[in-house]
């Protein structure tokens, strides 16, 4: 990884996630504890003002996940637009 220096510091204690409420978040619909992690997660995003980047493979709800950032954020009344970049060239990135 050239210079850069990486690090893992393993702990005996569990990773908990928060786990959310829910058991449907606009078109997302699922109780199990890896949706309601999901939804968790949504609403931390959608309550800061950081970056997101969601990857999976096509098909796996990458871009209902960025809506449902996007709806429950401040900027919910702003435009909603999605960039496909697998569709854009190499040479305009």
């Amino acid at each position: 990884m050239g210079k850069a220096a990486v690090r893992f510091d393993y702990e005996a204690t569990v990773n908990r996630r928060p786990l959310s409420d829910r058991q449907r978040m606009g078109d997302l619909v699922g109780r199990s504890i890896a949706m309601r992690t999901i939804y968790a997660l949504i609403e931390r995003s959608a309550a800061s003002d950081v970056t997101v980047l969601l990857e999976g493979e096509t098909g796996t709800g990458k871009s209902v996940v960025a809506y449902e950032i996007h709806r429950h954020g401040a900027r919910a009344e702003a435009p909603f637009v999605t960039v496909d970049c697998g569709a854009v060239p190499a040479n305009l990135l």
